[in-house]
């Protein structure tokens, strides 16, 4: 016969640590921000799609282009389309980067965008 100690596990603990984790989660989807444009880095002559550190330069070159959330984001180094250098209305709200630069769907969250938005 093993005399050996039996470790247990309490379940309350395992389950208090889950409790804490899914709230933690559960308040980070809740306090982000809904926009209604993804703004990807644009050149302004050729209108191909570049990383959108060259629109931090303010170098006359580079603007931003807003494309409706929900659209899909051409990837970097193909012309842009399905969007706009202007926002349609002064309280239409837009995150600036973030988009992923292989291309992809615009979200509503601007995950991975700048905390700064536009409009609205």
């Amino acid at each position: 016969m093993d005399t050996r100690p039996t470790r247990r596990r309490s379940a309350s603990v395992s389950l208090g640590v889950t409790a804490v984790l899914v709230a933690t989660l559960s308040g980070c989807s809740a306090l982000q921000e809904e926009y209604d444009y993804g703004g990807v880095c644009v050149d302004g002559q050729t209108q191909l799609r570049v990383d959108d550190y060259r629109c931090d330069d303010d170098d006359g070159y580079h603007r931003w282009y807003y494309i409706p959330t929900g659209r899909l984001a051409q990837p970097v180094g193909e012309r842009v389309s399905g969007g706009s250098f202007y926002l349609p209305s002064s309280s239409e709200r837009a995150y600036r980067g973030g988009v992923p630069s292989e291309g992809g769907e615009v979200s509503r969250g601007g995950f991975g965008g700048k905390s700064e938005s536009v409009g609205g």
